[in-house]
């Protein structure tokens, strides 16, 4: 009896430890892909359009909320210590704190909306799924010309036209986008 318990445990232990250490390898390579989103970018004037949002909608479509936020942490952290993993290669406090601070911490309410949908809805469809990262896309933007308007003293006007409108067409399609591929990969890998 004592060695079936001793069996169990170890079992158990193994299986915690396996999943602790399957989050973290998920964190860091979900925190290297919104890297390559940040590099991917069209030069806007005071904030560029990246494939961030593209990624984090991606990343946490897919993967557990702890996951998409940790890999969001490990992102700003990396900027923090001076990586560059900005947009442009920028990094540093002062990046992390200049016009786009309001978009990358909408980032952090953006994955969080999204994985608290998918938690409560994870078989859902197309509509629901793209309903929730539209939802943290409107978050993210909201937080972000808030942020803008304040740090460069603009009116709210000027903020919307320089901080949302340059992506009116854009964020759609990458919402769109980073939806199909999430369902798609759900479909390809729940199967087995």
């Amino acid at each position: 009896m004592k060695n079936t318990f001793n069996n169990i445990s170890m079992t158990v232990k193994t299986i915690i430890n396996q999943s602790i250490t399957q989050s973290i390898v998920q964190a860091i390579a979900s925190s290297w892909f919104i890297v390559l989103g940040a590099h991917i970018f069209v030069p806007f004037y005071p904030i560029p359009m990246t494939l961030q949002t593209f990624a984090v909608a991606l990343i946490s479509l897919t993967m557990p909320l702890k996951v998409s936020l940790s890999s969001l942490a490990l992102y700003v952290s990396y900027a923090a210590m001076g990586l560059p993993v900005l947009q442009g290669g920028n990094s540093g406090m002062v990046s992390l704190c200049g016009p786009s601070a309001g978009y990358i911490a909408g980032f952090f309410v953006m994955s969080t909306i999204i994985g608290l949908g998918m938690q409560y809805f994870p078989n859902s469809g197309m509509i629901k799924r793209l309903s929730l990262v539209l939802l943290g896309t409107i978050a993210l933007f909201g937080l972000g010309i808030t942020h803008l308007a304040s740090v460069l003293q603009w009116d709210w006007k000027l903020a919307f036209k320089l901080g949302v409108l340059p992506f009116v067409f854009s964020e759609p399609c990458k919402c769109i986008l980073a939806t199909y591929l999430a369902i798609g990969m759900q479909n390809k890998y729940s199967n087995k």
